[in-house]
């Protein structure tokens, strides 16, 4: 059996202990200085990136500011005929952030999903008789009105209800 090769084993090994000449390194194909230049623009990128991930801003919560002074009308706690003291539940947003007592407002029930009833507003107006600030574990600020008692079974039936305004506490 003959071989194809025409190298002998000595030639081969011979070959494989030259070294080989390589001018493929970094340094020739860059100049030294426009390597530094890629390299620290590069460093320049990666710090400045790193800056901006770690500032980014705190997310900032404002709670509205109600009135705690109190009005130069003068409120009786005479109760009329038919009429109650009803505390409305309502979150911020629900309001008018200036509501303060003596204020005359409506309100706008949201009924629950489920009973299919529709949004509707109140005909009649209430005096707003005292807004109490929430504690520090909730959001959640009581307003008490002075208000016929169809505006108590309303209230107490509603999901979510809003005040809106009709007349300004007078100062």
């Amino acid at each position: 059996m003959e071989s194809f090769r025409t190298d002998s084993a000595q030639d081969r090994l011979t070959a494989l202990r030259r070294p080989i000449p390589t001018n493929t390194s970094v340094a020739g194909v860059f100049p030294n200085r426009a390597l530094a230049l890629a390299l620290g623009s590069v460093v320049i990128l990666g710090v400045a990136l790193a800056f901006f991930l770690t500032q980014r801003p705190e997310p900032s919560v404002s709670t509205a500011q109600v009135s705690d002074t109190a009005p130069s009308v003068q409120l009786t706690n005479e109760l009329l005929d038919g009429e109650s003291y009803v505390a409305v539940a309502a979150e911020v947003g629900t309001f008018p952030p200036n509501l303060s007592a003596g204020a005359k407002v409506r309100m706008v029930v949201v009924p629950s999903f489920e009973s299919g009833q529709i949004t509707r507003s109140l005909d009649e107006v209430a005096i707003v008789r005292d807004v109490t600030s929430p504690t520090e574990l909730g959001n959640t600020f009581v307003i008490t009105v002075q208000a016929p008692l169809s505006v108590a079974v309303a209230v107490a039936d509603a999901q979510k209800v809003h005040l809106v305004v009709v007349e300004e506490a007078t100062s």
